[in-house]
């Protein structure tokens, strides 16, 4: 997996990274009912439909992951929804963001479902990128 080969070369050379965002299915998009579930308990709290953007991280990256969310939000008024979850819980440790958490090359990390030293930033320009809704 390239992100534990990159990980793996950051803690060699001692490197610290500020956050690392992990763009995954951002590609996938349904106003559908019923097109997003979550693991038990999170499916209580989160919607049904596929139309968002979601921002998961574990609980050592919850200030990331409120910040990237809110950056997106003031960016733009597409739906975003962020989570900060254990570990164990299914989908959070998957795959390219763990790495960076068991080697501690860097305190944060969360999915996007790119790295950069301002995440605001990159948050903003993901926001104001206009993305088509394919069908």
């Amino acid at each position: 997996m390239g992100s534990q080969v990159y990980a793996t070369a950051l803690a060699t050379r001692a490197e610290r990274v500020v956050a690392m965002l992990s763009l995954e299915t951002l590609g996938s998009y349904s106003d559908e009912l019923g097109s997003q579930r979550y693991p038990f308990p999170m499916n209580a709290f989160y919607p049904e439909r596929g139309n968002f953007v979601a921002f998961v991280g574990n609980v050592s990256s919850r200030a990331l992951v409120r910040q990237a969310v809110g950056a997106f939000r003031e960016s733009t008024p597409f739906p975003a929804e962020g989570a900060a979850l254990p570990e164990l819980t299914t989908g959070v440790g998957w795959p390219d963001h763990e790495p960076f958490w068991k080697i501690d090359v860097l305190l944060p990390s969360a999915r996007l479902n790119g790295a950069s030293e301002d995440v605001a930033e990159i948050a903003q320009n993901m926001a104001s990128t206009n993305w088509p809704v394919l069908s």
